[in-house]
């Protein structure tokens, strides 16, 4: 029976986790491939979509058990010695197999025999691709395509779109590390005064919408995809989990009436025009309630596969498209870049990931002796959301050339 390390109980957040990656996929498959509209966002009017669900829902319980981490062990070093070896290995790793890998791949498949490996790599000029890996080395996405790979495919040349979410969950791991060195995380109303900070807007905009801020500028976009209601809201959704865990006191408690009720104003808000008002409230519930009481408690026995999951699903996904894999159909389309995307994950995490938690615990072990060693909540991979970066605005996916 699988616990998750911040909980001490049986729980199910490995399978929800993957089941939100899994969803990713699924979103990702209509604007990637010509499936046309995506059925659960036509449902509720444009409010929501798979992805945009699974982005909500990673932030939520990262932000809960990380809450939980740090309520266990409030050292700040550990935690960002944890997050660092978490999230990175498995970024890098990301980065230099596609650059050294899938790129000379493509290139190959079309030019076959007409250049050297070595000309793969850096026949496309300063931004090649040696200049990805660097470019998008620190976690902050500067880089999006490496010409000509994907050239021809419906989100031209972009590579990786889902990467540029890492460094919005690095800024809420900061901020959340940067509460608990100021000892703000020691009394409950302080995530719950930050939480109703962030929702405050919400409110407003449930009666006097708003637009986003016109600029490409980081803050600009942090703003609109951190912030705005009418975006994603990845800053107040990993608000939320740190605010019902405070809320709960690390001990949340399934109440099937309360369950209930926020299922149905969360179904409610889809048909209306109400989900800005409703998500915040209602979504922690109803996910922290599916991951303590669905019967999933041994499915992470193996691992936990959801990063690698979603770090290499976007570019599978790409990679199906360029080989014509949509021309049989969304099944085909679908089941193969989950097939695909859960193999890389499995990999990801045995080859990877685990080692490199393992090396983190042992780094903390030497220079802090009396730490126990406990294990660490996945980072929650998100999908692609709706920066305005380096020029190129794609609505809906969001992602950004480079």
């Amino acid at each position: 029976m699988a616990t998750s390390p911040e909980t001490s109980r049986p729980d199910s957040f490995v399978f929800v986790r993957l089941g939100l990656a899994v969803a990713v996929i699924f979103g990702h498959s209509f604007p990637l491939a010509p499936f046309g509209t995506e059925p659960v966002a036509a449902l509720c009017h444009n409010q929501l979509s798979p992805e945009g669900l699974a982005v909500k829902g990673f932030f939520i319980l990262s932000g809960y058990l990380l809450m939980q981490s740090l309520g266990k062990q409030p050292s700040v070093l550990r935690f960002a010695v944890r997050r660092l070896f978490r999230i990175m290995p498995a970024f890098w790793v990301c980065l230099l197999v596609t650059s050294f890998i899938v790129v000379p791949m493509m290139i190959e498949t079309m030019f076959p025999g007409q250049l050297s490996y070595w000309d793969r790599l850096v026949g496309s000029g300063q931004r090649n691709a040696f200049s990805y890996v660097a470019n998008n080395a620190a976690l902050y996405i500067t880089q999006w395509k490496v010409t000509p790979v994907f050239m021809h495919n419906r989100f031209p040349g972009i590579l990786n779109g889902s990467l540029w979410s890492l460094s919005y969950e690095a800024i809420c791991y900061a901020g959340l590390a940067l509460a608990a060195g100021l000892s703000f995380l020691r009394w409950r109303f302080v995530p719950l005064a930050g939480f109703a900070l962030l929702y405050a807007p919400s409110v407003i905009y449930a009666f006097h919408p708003f637009p986003d801020l016109n600029d490409n500028s980081d803050w600009r976009i942090i703003v609109n995809t951190g912030f705005h209601p009418g975006g994603q809201g990845v800053m107040l959704a990993f608000m939320a989990g740190v605010a019902m865990n405070a809320l709960t006191a690390g001990k949340f408690t399934w109440n099937a009436k309360y369950f209930a009720i926020a299922a149905a104003a969360f179904g409610a808000s889809l048909l209306t025009t109400g989900f800005a008002l409703v998500w915040p409230l209602a979504l922690p519930y109803l996910l922290l309630s599916l991951c303590y009481k669905l019967p999933f408690h041994s499915f992470g026995r193996l691992g936990d596969f959801s990063y690698g999951t979603y770090l290499y699903a976007f570019l599978i996904q790409q990679c199906l498209y360029a080989f014509r894999v949509h021309e049989s159909g969304f099944v085909a389309f679908f089941g193969l870049a989950v097939l695909l995307s859960l193999a890389c994950g499995v990999l990801s995490w045995m080859l990877v990931e685990r080692p490199a938690m393992a090396l983190g615990t042992h780094l903390i072990r030497w220079f802090r002796p009396d730490a126990g060693a406990r294990g660490d909540a996945l980072p929650c991979p998100i999908e692609v959301l709706e920066p305005a970066h380096a020029g190129l605005v794609i609505r809906n996916m969001g992602v950004t050339g480079g």
